[in-house]
């Protein structure tokens, strides 16, 4: 085995020698992480229903659990704004096993009523889960949404400016707004943060896939997606899985739009 400080390096290094090494047959999630992918420590009955208000439009942040503050910040910025134009905010985010840090997440979600805790992980490389639980809330609760906007909690997002960008494309069926990579080379540097092995992902190029910083997707794209969440082997570069590969298979039309937002500086001059 090779030696090195890369961690996804080490991370597939330590799955596969778990698997006994057969290349063949590998899977980066186990059946049971996936299965946690559906599990939720702090869970909601219909987050799109009328408890939650009518509203026609959705936003999940992806967040980690220890993150209070940049939670407070989307709340009283860009979050709150759009929660007045009919959209509804949740924030999604994973287990860190540690009762204190939990603990005060209850707290906070006992407050804001905004919270949804998946039971995997808090990790970088369990992005993929949290984008499947994503799916699944979707699935089970929203269905019925014009558009949903996924981001992440270092992201700040110009309300305006996307309001705008909506409503160009308000008549779209199936349609992923946001960053798109054309033909992106898959990274075979095992240094890389984003290493894969040939043996995971043997073409030459990812199909092209919307950045999963910042993306609208239509409400239309929920259903096929959820269908065909596991007709391809799962992968843990978030973006890359379901926008790209799972986009692919339901044909969503992936529209190149630079949705403006800025990154965490601007989080941290807030706080």
């Amino acid at each position: 085995r090779y030696k090195t400080n890369n961690r996804i390096y080490n991370v597939i290094a330590d799955k596969l020698e778990s698997n006994g090494n057969r290349k063949e047959d590998f899977r980066f999630y186990s059946l049971a992480e996936l299965q946690l992918s559906k599990r939720f420590l702090i869970n909601k009955e219909n987050i799109c229903g009328p408890t939650f208000g009518a509203k026609n439009n959705l936003i999940i942040v992806f967040c980690s659990v220890e993150k209070p503050d940049n939670r407070k910040a989307i709340r009283l910025t860009w979050g709150g704004y759009l929660k007045k134009e009919s959209f509804k905010l949740i924030i999604l985010t994973a287990n860190r096993h540690n009762v204190t840090i939990n603990n005060q997440l209850i707290k906070e979600d006992n407050i804001t009523n905004d919270i949804i805790q998946s039971s995997f992980d808090e990790d970088y490389y369990n992005e993929t889960l949290k984008a499947i639980s994503m799916i699944f809330l979707l699935q089970r609760d929203c269905k019925h949404v014009n558009y949903v906007l996924k981001t992440d909690e270092d992201m700040i997002v110009n309300p305006r400016s996307l309001l705008k960008v909506m409503k160009q494309y308000l008549r779209e069926n199936k349609i992923i707004l946001g960053l798109r990579f054309n033909r992106a080379k898959v990274v075979r540097n095992i240094n890389s943060k984003w290493f894969v092995p040939k043996f995971i992902y043997p073409q030459k190029y990812f199909p092209n896939y919307i950045s999963g910083a910042i993306y609208v997707l239509s409400g239309d794209c929920i259903a096929p997606m959820f269908n065909n969440l596991f007709k391809v082997r799962v992968y843990y570069i978030d973006d890359v899985y379901i926008t790209g590969m799972i986009g692919e298979i339901i044909n969503a039309r992936l529209q190149h739009q630079r949705l403006r937002y800025h990154c965490c500086a601007l989080l941290e001059r807030i706080h």
